[in-house]
């Protein structure tokens, strides 16, 4: 019976963190979808709209209450971060990759979805 009721919590446990910080979830999220809107723009614009999404998304990232939220606005900001990082990373090297674009653009939107649902 103890057995039981240890495994079941642990179960409880394992259950409810997994979903804040799967990363299956994360890619499938903005896995397929249209091109970024951020392509379209000249160079200079896409990559200061880039530039933005990673420094408001290192913002909510930092933020007291998004650190201590329970819905997925830690992931949504840290995928954010590490998304236009990179992007970033390609345009230092006078390239333009679209995935990283499409992943930055994407995972802002979510980002930004809990973060005006929580306020």
């Amino acid at each position: 019976m103890r057995t039981s009721i240890l495994s079941l919590a642990f179960g409880v446990v394992a259950l409810s963190g997994a979903h804040a910080a799967d990363p299956g979830e994360v890619r499938r999220a903005c896995g397929i979808m249209p091109a970024s809107p951020l392509l379209s723009l000249a160079a200079p614009e896409m990559v200061e709209q880039v530039n933005v999404r990673f420094g408001r998304s290192v913002e909510i990232a930092n933020a007291p209450p998004t650190i201590a939220s329970t819905s997925p606005r830690f992931v949504w900001a840290t995928e954010t971060k590490a998304a236009c990082g990179i992007a970033i990373g390609f345009f230092g090297s006078g390239e333009i990759n679209e995935e990283w674009v499409n992943k930055c653009d994407c995972f802002y939107g979510r980002m930004m979805a809990y973060t005006n649902a929580v306020r």
